[in-house]
């Protein structure tokens, strides 16, 4: 027996702070938004206001709850509650945390080790990141799939997990997200499609393999990637956002690219892995798959990757500060 559906994920970071902006290390320490920070949370809000989110999910840390709050506050389709998760924190740089970029290159040119595999005293890993992020996801996805659960159990032998596969939470307990779901109002599956993101040129421009003028790549629609199936129900599509920090959200895109079995290609492979500009904007379709008592996951659609469109304008530093520069 399987059951499929659909649903859309759109990941935002948050907006500037003026810890970015003066290139102090952040990791976990609890930073305001700057006004420019407020401004491009504002416009990643209009950008998306025509959205009907179902479920809103955000760090526990102010610049990005503050940044999930006033994208809401644009947006007059979304009913549900904001739900904050420790998972979706940044990555945890230790003693370095608050002190400047310039120390932490310092320190991981000392280490000999690869900035990849640097980890200041105190801090997280790059794995530990990842395994955070994927923990989220797979209560996620379990959670996506609770409508298409079966009452009853296939009779037949459940083998272990493989790729893109989760087992479903052990008899008498429940994944966190689930348990949330019971106790915030969601709003329920969409009736009609105006969750669809408008992915058309004038939100999110084609750029060269050499990236904008700004210095941002702006990912196209991918070609190449599957399409969701004409025959589902688009009643059926519910739409998550989330909205967390540069590395926590480079780790999470990870975790959802293991799961694309298309090909990227041009702006659209170098944006996939990179680290979003402030307020960046990803986009991606997943289908859920409950088969044989285990939970099956696919990316079949990515939309736009780290597109920051919203912030062309008369106000041309907005897209300047909204640059990563290293310091997180």
């Amino acid at each position: 027996m399987e059951n499929k559906r659909q649903f859309i994920v759109t990941l935002v970071r948050h907006g500037e702070t003026m810890s970015n902006r003066f290139k102090i290390m952040q990791g976990q320490l609890d930073t305001q938004l700057s006004d420019m920070g407020e401004e491009q949370a504002r416009l990643a809000g209009k950008r998306l206001k025509d959205q009907r989110f179902t479920h809103v999910f955000s760090s526990d840390l102010a610049r990005a709850a503050n940044t999930a709050r006033k994208i809401l506050a644009e947006n007059t389709n979304t009913t549900c509650n904001l739900t904050l998760d420790q998972r979706l924190r940044e990555r945890g740089f230790g003693h370095l945390e608050g002190r400047p970029f310039t120390d932490y290159k310092k320190a991981q040119e000392e280490s000999g080790v690869s900035h990849e595999m640097f980890t200041p005293e105190g801090g997280e890993t790059i794995d530990q990141v990842y395994h955070r992020a994927k923990d989220f996801f797979r209560d996620l996805c379990k959670l996506m799939a609770e409508p298409v659960k079966p009452h009853s159990v296939s009779d037949e032998k459940d083998a272990s997990p493989s790729d893109g596969e989760f087992p479903p939470s052990p008899s008498g307990s429940e994944s966190q997200l689930t348990q949330q779901k019971k106790t915030h109002s969601h709003g329920g599956a969409l009736t009609d499609t105006s969750n669809l993101i408008d992915l058309s040129p004038k939100t999110c421009p084609t750029a060269s393999t050499s990236g904008s003028s700004s210095g941002i790549h702006i990912a196209p629609s991918s070609s190449v990637a599957s399409s969701a199936s004409a025959s589902e129900s688009k009643a059926d599509i519910d739409h998550v956002l989330i909205v967390s920090h540069g590395l926590l959200l480079r780790e999470l895109k990870r975790v959802i690219l293991e799961k694309f079995k298309g090909v990227l290609e041009g702006p659209m492979a170098q944006e996939a892995l990179a680290v979003s500009p402030n307020t960046g904007v990803t986009s991606v379709t997943m289908s859920v798959n409950y088969k044989y008592n285990k939970i099956k996951s696919q990316c079949i659609e990515c939309h736009c990757f780290n597109c920051a469109a919203h912030l062309r304008g008369s106000n041309t530093n907005l897209i300047s500060q909204a640059l990563f520069k290293g310091a997180l």
